[in-house]
């Protein structure tokens, strides 16, 4: 059965920028699981990445920094109770630990460079959707009367804009 092309934007939307599971997104617009599985997948072989979009949507409401922070610190939880599980552990022999605490280090080295080199890509499109989004806002507050030809050529050009720099 097709669709209207809304429902497919309307099954992006919901997950870019509401952030819900692919299972949500069918139930809410009352089509199969496979339908937006299939709507994603051709949407990523057009240059239109849901996933990249919907985190670059993310770093636009958090900001950049404050998801990195957040990426970081999830890590050193991780990184510290394996490196407490390796004090405790009477099944490994030293030699072993001594590598698997410098294969940690080597591990916790990168991702603190990777989280400072914060993917350009990301950040690029986290950008551009927090322009549109404030042009958005201005349009509605200085220009209520041209809104609804402005929500007419948003989604077509979030998607575009996703193409370009997703």
């Amino acid at each position: 059965m097709a669709h209207a092309p809304e429902t497919k934007s309307r099954a992006r939307a919901l997950y870019v920028f509401d952030r819900y599971d692919l299972t949500k997104v069918a139930e809410r617009l009352g089509v199969s699981i496979g339908t937006v599985r299939r709507w994603k997948a051709q949407a990523e072989a057009e240059g239109d990445c849901w996933d990249r979009s919907r985190t670059a949507a993310s770093m636009a409401s958090t900001g950049t920094d404050n998801m990195v922070a957040m990426l970081v610190e999830d890590y050193v939880q991780l990184h510290l109770a394996v490196i407490e599980d390796l004090k405790t552990a009477q099944d490994i022999k030293p030699m072993d630990k001594a590598e698997a605490l410098a294969g940690l280090a080597d591990a916790f080295n990168k991702t603190i460079n990777a989280a400072g080199r914060a993917s350009p890509k990301i950040s690029e499109l986290a950008v551009a959707q927090d322009v549109i989004k404030r042009l958005g806002d201005y349009v509605a507050a200085q220009f209520p009367q041209h809104g609804n030809a402005f929500v007419e050529i948003l989604q077509p050009f979030g998607t575009e804009l996703s193409a370009v720099y997703g």
